[in-house]
């Protein structure tokens, strides 16, 4: 598994701006359009790197040339050619739909402008649509990607939500009071605040050592934040009377146990080591946005 921070976008950027570079001796570059939403994130550094305008894709098909000066009084670069030449930004290609969407979307104004659509990351063949220019390959030599990749601005809302297990409490919710027992502890769980909400196209799996007793106000707490019939597994402490069991432990024989997920989302980071060191299998910390694997 690899696991792309916000650190890691801006450091490919950095360490391969010189390909956009060599694509702008063809003609400089007058302004920088980004594909919502995540496209707006490489936008946003490129645009900065080569001190040109800024727009999103929405802005550009009303507004045009003026969309690039609409945030600021920054200087147009605006090189006396035929045509004006647009960097049309993405943060990762695959099989090509949205930067095809995209250049589909902008052909109205091919007469004007040249466009030029690139993705920071190539993950897949891009079959319906090859980039004019990429800043990293992620693929194998076959054309295919190696394993799974995550993205930092995305980690919560990627393709494999059915292969990941969640952690509850420090994860979804915010921590809440240390005894499991008290009052102030049950209140809290009756209505806690939301912290990391995961994308729900699919039902989620949610691990946590919160007691079983407590299943119909996790149930109704996480259909208020919009997570309807998630596959809950919580902790029995009558299954284990003969011994403690600390969370790791627990969260870990159920990760172990779970041959198809490739992914435990926890947020202690401590937990989160001896997790991965008990089970092998890549776990992601929030705490640390660390990824063991």
């Amino acid at each position: 598994m690899l696991y792309v921070t916000y650190i890691d976008l801006v450091n490919d950027i950095r360490c391969n701006i010189y390909k956009i570079q060599e694509n702008a001796k063809k003609g400089a570059f007058c302004g920088v359009i980004g594909v919502p939403r995540s496209g707006m994130l490489p936008a946003g550094i490129i645009s900065q790197y080569l001190n040109v305008g800024l727009c999103s894709l929405n802005e550009f098909l009303e507004y045009q040339m003026d969309a690039f000066s609409n945030h600021g009084k920054r200087l147009l670069n605006l090189p006396n050619t035929e045509k004006k030449r647009i960097l049309v930004v993405e943060d990762t290609c695959f099989d090509g739909y949205s930067l095809l969407e995209t250049k589909n979307k902008l052909e109205q104004f091919n007469e004007v402008y040249e466009f030029v659509f690139m993705a920071v990351y190539l993950e897949g063949k891009c079959g319906k649509y090859f980039p004019d220019l990429y800043l990293r390959d992620v693929r194998n030599n076959d054309g295919f990607i190696k394993n799974i990749v995550l993205y930092e601005w995305n980690i919560l809302h990627h393709h494999y939500q059915d292969k990941v297990i969640y952690d509850l409490d420090g994860v979804i919710f915010v921590e809440p009071p240390d005894e499991r027992d008290t009052q102030s502890y049950v209140e809290y769980i009756k209505n806690p605040t939301p912290l990391f909400i995961p994308s729900t196209q699919v039902p989620i799996t949610i691990c946590t050592y919160r007691l079983r007793k407590y299943y119909d106000i996790t149930v109704e707490s996480l259909h208020n934040i919009g997570i309807d019939n998630p596959n809950i597994i919580m902790y029995n402490s009558e299954e284990y009377e003969d011994r403690v069991v600390s969370p790791y432990e627990y969260k870990s024989y159920m990760y172990k146990n779970s041959e198809d997920k490739l992914l435990f989302v926890e947020s202690d980071d401590f937990q989160a080591r001896k997790i991965y060191e008990i089970t092998g299998k890549p776990v992601y910390c929030t705490d640390t946005n660390k990824m063991y694997c």
